[in-house]
């Protein structure tokens, strides 16, 4: 083979078919960024998930406007 030696050719030592890591971004931990972290635990294998929330704590807009929702005239 002419190009084996070539470095802009590379061959990589393994199958085509063997599956790559994927990485999952998920913005907010809500109830959706709580339900792909679920899912993807249950039904994926060889992926990194990061989730970025931006306050200290899970639960999305439910944490944040927790008290309005408790709140006597429910507004």
């Amino acid at each position: 083979m002419p190009h084996i030696n070539d470095p802009v050719m590379y061959v990589q030592d393994r199958p085509q078919c063997d599956p790559d890591q994927i990485r999952i971004i998920h913005v907010g931990m809500g109830a959706s960024g709580l339900l792909a972290a679920h899912k993807a635990k249950k039904m994926l294998s060889n992926y990194e998930l990061v989730c970025y929330e931006k306050n200290d704590t899970i639960g999305g807009t439910w944490f944040v406007y927790l008290d309005a929702a408790l709140s006597d005239d429910g507004c």
